[in-house]
C-alpha cells in the first residue's frame, strides 16, 4: 500500500469505528461556543476543523502543505512520512481522554494520552500487512514527536503545524466577525476565540520562522486577519520575516 492510500484508509478505519463516532461528536474550541448554539451552527461558521475527527484530516492537509512549503533538504522521506502520519492520528486518543487545551495540559495528563494512545495503535495498526511496519511507526511518532522527552525537529515542526490550525480556525472566526454587524452573544465570542487564539498562535511561531521557513509562507494567506486583531507588538519586525510579505 503507498503511503498517500495508508493515511486515507486509516483514517477512514479511524472514523467507521466506536473512537471515531466520539471523535465526531466532539467539537474543538467549545469553551467559546454561546449556550444556544448549536454544535452544527459552530462548525459550519469555523469549518471542519472544529470537528475532532474532521480535524486529523484537516492536519493531514495542512501538514502536506507546510512539507510543500518547506525546503526540499528540511526534511528526509522518513520524517515527510512521519509527519503525515502524525497528523492522520495524533488525537486518536482524545476519543477516551477528551480534548484537553494545550495550555491546560499537565504532565500527568501527556503520560496518560500516550499510555492510551499505545493501546489505540495495537488496535488499528493489526488489519494492515504491514502490521510491524506501522506499529512501529505509529509508536515512534507516539514517543518522538507527540510526547517527546525532548523537543526535536520533528516535535518543533509538527507544533507549528497545529499552531497554524489554530491559527486558521480563529482566522475563520475573526472573518465571521467582520461581516457581523450586529453585537449579539455569538459575536463576541467569536471575537473573543479570534484575538486570544491568533495572539497565542502568533507568539509561538514567530520564534520558529527562521527555522521553519514554511510558517511565513502559510501565515501570508491569514495576513489581513492576523494583522486587524493581533496586538501591535506581536506584528513582526523589520528584519523578521513579514506576515504579508
Amino acid at each position: 500500500m503507498r503511503s498517500t492510500q495508508l493515511y486515507r484508509q486509516l483514517f477512514l478505519d479511524i472514523a467507521a469505528s466506536k473512537e471515531g463516532n466520539i471523535l465526531e461528536a466532539n467539537i474543538r474550541f467549545n469553551r467559546f461556543i454561546p449556550e444556544n448554539i448549536k454544535y452544527s451552527t459552530w462548525e459550519r461558521i469555523l469549518g471542519a476543523d472544529v470537528n475532532n475527527l474532521r480535524h486529523m484530516w484537516f492536519t493531514k492537509r495542512l501538514t502536506q502543505h507546510f512539507l510543500n512549503a518547506s525546503p526540499k533538504n528540511q526534511f528526509t522521506k522518513r520524517d515527510r512520512h512521519l509527519l503525515l502520519l502524525t497528523a492522520t492520528f495524533h488525537d486518536l486518543a482524545e476519543s477516551v481522554v477528551g480534548d484537553i487545551q494545550k495550555i491546560d495540559k499537565t504532565i500527568a495528563d501527556d503520560q496518560h494520552e500516550q499510555q492510551v494512545m499505545k493501546i489505540l495503535i495495537a488496535k488499528f495498526s493489526k488489519k494492515y500487512q504491514s502490521f510491524n511496519q506501522l506499529q512501529s511507526d505509529l509508536l515512534y511518532a507516539t514517543d518522538y514527536i507527540l510526547f517527546p522527552k525532548k523537543p526535536n525537529k520533528l516535535s518543533r515542526a509538527f507544533s507549528n503545524i497545529e499552531y497554524l490550525g489554530y491559527l486558521h480556525t480563529a482566522c475563520k472566526a475573526a472573518n465571521a466577525v467582520l461581516i457581523r454587524t450586529h453585537k449579539t452573544p455569538l459575536y463576541h465570542r467569536l471575537d473573543d476565540l479570534a484575538k486570544e487564539v491568533i495572539e497565542n498562535s502568533l507568539q509561538n511561531l514567530h520564534p520558529q520562522m527562521k527555522k521553519f521557513p514554511a510558517i511565513s509562507i502559510v501565515l501570508k494567506t491569514r495576513a489581513p486577519y492576523t494583522d486587524q486583531l493581533s496586538p501591535r507588538h506581536l506584528r513582526p519586525k523589520h528584519n523578521q520575516p513579514t506576515l504579508n510579505a
